[in-house]
C-alpha cells in the first residue's frame, strides 16, 4: 500500500525510451523496471551541495548487456558504465542481503567536481542473478562475493 502510495512522487521506475533502442542493440540480458531502491551519499560534495550523510530512495530501472551495466532513475543515470572501461573497477558490486545489489563508489572517480562516497542499493528478488551475470564482467571477487 505504502509503495502505491509513494510511487508518483518516486517515479515510475521505467528505462528511458531514447536509450531503449541502444540497449536492445547491445543484447540485453537483464532488465528489471520499478525496482525500489535507495542511495546513500557520504560526506558527498557536488556543485551547490553538500550532505554529511543522505538517503533518498527510488522507483528505477537496471539493465544488462553484453556491453554495459546501466541504472536509472527518470532520466538520470545513476549508474552507466561499460564493461571494458576502466572505472568499472572502481565500482563494488555486492549482496548486501539475498535480495539487495549494492553498487558503491567514490564519486570523485566519475565526477572531478564531486567528492565523498555513493551507495545504490537495489532491492529485487533477481539480485543473485544480477551478481552472476556480472561475474564475468568484474576483476578481483572476493570470498565474500563482492567485487
Amino acid at each position: 500500500m505504502l509503495k502505491t502510495l509513494l510511487r508518483p512522487f518516486l517515479g515510475r521506475g521505467k528505462l528511458p525510451a531514447d536509450v531503449r533502442p541502444t540497449l536492445e542493440a547491445e543484447g540485453i540480458h537483464f532488465l528489471e523496471e520499478g525496482l525500489w531502491g535507495t542511495i546513500t551519499y557520504h560526506n558527498y560534495r557536488a556543485p551547490g551541495r553538500y550532505s554529511a550523510w543522505r538517503k533518498r530512495a527510488f522507483v528505477g530501472a537496471l539493465v544488462l548487456t553484453s556491453k554495459r551495466v546501466m541504472a536509472c532513475w527518470g532520466r538520470e543515470r545513476l549508474l552507466d558504465i561499460t564493461f571494458d572501461h576502466p572505472l568499472l573497477a572502481a565500482v563494488k558490486f555486492s549482496l548486501e542481503k539475498p535480495d539487495c545489489l549494492l553498487a558503491a563508489y567514490d564519486a570523485a572517480r566519475f565526477h572531478t567536481d564531486r567528492s565523498g562516497q555513493v551507495e545504490v542499493r537495489f532491492s529485487t528478488p533477481q539480485a543473485g542473478r544480477i551478481m552472476e551475470l556480472l561475474r564475468p564482467h568484474l576483476k578481483g571477487a572476493s570470498d565474500q562475493g563482492e567485487f
